[in-house]
């Protein structure tokens, strides 16, 4: 999952 995507969700997902 790429920031760029997780940045479109409700939560925060570390760029890794």
């Amino acid at each position: 999952m790429l920031v760029e995507n997780t940045r479109d969700l409700p939560i925060s997902i570390p760029d890794k």
